[in-house]
């Protein structure tokens, strides 16, 4: 994996408006994924990385953890819980946690991650 999940708790945070994170989010790249196979039942889980580049604030990144739900199918192992270093501003104030991770889940839901995540 080039930049590991837990890396990106660690990046400065970026404020951008919920308006910039919607075009921002649609130029998401992939930074890599990390995954192992389970011993019980086969199955792969890991985590995957997507960020971009904002040149009038530095990198933002999203990480999750995901997991193979049958063969070939994955899934995130937890919406609720994804790291990420962008603060949403509305009105020049941060959005509401539970805001926040709805944004970040809406850009997650429309990146070809699965495919990402089914070949690291």
């Amino acid at each position: 994996m080039q930049t590991p999940a837990w890396q990106i708790a660690a990046w400065d945070q970026v404020g951008i408006s919920v308006d910039q994170w919607d075009h921002l989010s649609e130029t998401l790249q992939y930074l890599g994924s990390s995954s192992g196979v389970t011993e019980k039942h086969g199955l792969r889980s890991g985590q995957t990385a997507w960020g971009v580049h904002i040149t009038e604030g530095g990198d933002i990144g999203l990480a999750w953890d995901w997991l193979e739900v049958r063969p070939g199918v994955v899934a995130m192992a937890d919406p609720m819980t994804v790291l990420s270093n962008v603060v949403l501003l509305e009105n020049g104030e941060p959005v509401a946690p539970s805001k926040l991770i709805l944004h970040l889940n809406n850009a997650i839901f429309s990146l070809p991650w699965q495919n990402a995540a089914r070949n690291p």
